[in-house]
């Protein structure tokens, strides 16, 4: 619909703003995250979800705005489950899959200890799993879960701690 049209419009054109001023962008981080948020628990489409994974790309290896980033995917993620429970959800949702799974896979590839101890984190996990046992058939999210799964088993959390690292490779 035309509404769709105009948000996927604006959520481009801010993508398209976020890499194009890198962390220039930080004096808009909050209000924008904030109102994609409300966007999403009011409308809940897939072109909000891939805007804020730039957020996590462009921010998310500065540690002062990682707890930021996690809340924004922890609120985004919570309506996403929400969606998903309902039936038949992942066929007639694939954009919201591939959309929050590469959000959340970009987190975990940016600050992978901060994500994957976050409250929401074992919910998305069980949500990815449970996909697996739909009728979802769509290429991109498929990719985007395994891709998913593969940031989990590769996720280096404490590289630069090497005790703690192994600690975390023997509980993944």
């Amino acid at each position: 619909g035309g509404d769709e049209d105009v948000m996927e419009e604006v959520m481009r054109c801010s993508k398209n703003a976020m890499q194009a001023m890198n962390l220039a962008f930080r004096d808009f981080l909050a209000p924008f995250a904030t109102a994609c948020v409300n966007a999403f628990m009011r409308h809940p489409m897939s072109c909000i979800l891939y805007a804020v994974t730039t957020l996590v790309s462009v921010f998310g290896r500065d540690g002062r705005y990682v707890q930021p980033l996690c809340d924004m995917c922890e609120a985004l993620g919570n309506k996403t489950f929400e969606i998903l429970s309902q039936p038949n959800a992942f066929t007639q949702r694939p954009d919201i899959v591939t959309e929050f799974f590469e959000l959340v896979g970009r987190g975990v590839r940016r600050f992978p200890r901060a994500i994957l101890s976050a409250p929401f984190a074992d919910t998305t996990f069980q949500c990815a799993v449970a996909s697996m046992y739909t009728d979802l058939a769509h290429r991109e999210s498929l990719h985007s879960l395994l891709t998913y799964f593969d940031n989990i088993a590769s996720a280096d959390a404490n590289e630069h701690d090497q005790p703690l690292l192994a600690e975390d490779r023997q509980f993944a």
